[in-house]
């Protein structure tokens, strides 16, 4: 059965109640990613809408964890790299032992390093990665990675469970990914969900998957 983690997941990138507001809504949410070590350990990654697996050395890139001890993420969809970091808001978590796998969820951070809101709506990652013992322990989730981002009114997800309309196997699934202490990174096919949607709906394109890597490290 699907773990609260699950629901957690969900709860944590939807829009943020005004009482948590209080950061400034102006930051921009690019920037370039910062440099990190590649790691060493690969991990069999999970194809979604079958039984195959795959073994690939783990990417590089940003997510290291900055001097004051905080948490920090990287993702890059196509040329677009997002940043996410601690922020104080209680929804966030980061785990690198979650039950043996990995588990995040963070926030994209103002200037002040506070929790950034445009228009009353929070962006955010959620990333999960299993643990070798999941389904002895009755955890059945897939590897995922999703991303809300708040100003573009974007949903980009890699997850073979997404139920996304249209969204065929294969199209939205993280590939390949490496867990390393506390940090952990991949690569991952996206799909954002309005895009979806709306294709679904005749009003749109029909979707066009992207790649992409991302990178998280938790604080020490």
């Amino acid at each position: 059965m699907k773990t609260p983690h699950r629901i957690a997941i969900v709860v944590a990138l939807v829009a943020v109640v005004a009482t948590a507001c209080g950061g400034d809504d102006g930051a921009d949410p690019t920037s370039t990613v910062a440099d990190g070590g590649a790691t060493t350990t690969t991990t069999a990654a999970q194809s979604g809408g079958g039984d195959d697996t795959t073994t690939t050395q783990a990417s590089t890139g940003g997510g290291e964890a900055s001097d004051d001890g905080s948490s920090s993420a990287t993702v890059t969809i196509g040329d677009t790299t997002w940043t996410f970091a601690t922020t104080g808001f209680p929804a966030e978590t980061c785990d690198p032992n979650f039950f043996g796998g990995f588990f995040a969820v963070l926030y994209m951070a103002d200037d002040n390093g506070e929790l950034l809101l445009v228009d009353g709506q929070s962006s955010g990652i959620g990333i999960t990665l299993p643990g070798e013992n999941w389904a002895s322990q009755g955890i059945d989730d897939p590897a995922s990675v999703e991303v809300t981002i708040a100003e573009t009114d974007e949903s980009w997800v890699a997850n073979p469970d997404t139920n996304l309309p249209g969204i065929e196997a294969g199209q939205s699934q993280v590939d390949d990914w490496s867990i390393d202490g506390n940090t952990a990174s991949g690569t991952a096919t996206f799909v954002e969900e309005n895009a979806a949607y709306a294709a679904a709906g005749g009003t749109g394109d029909p979707v066009q998957p992207m790649t992409g890597t991302f990178e998280v490290t938790c604080a020490g």
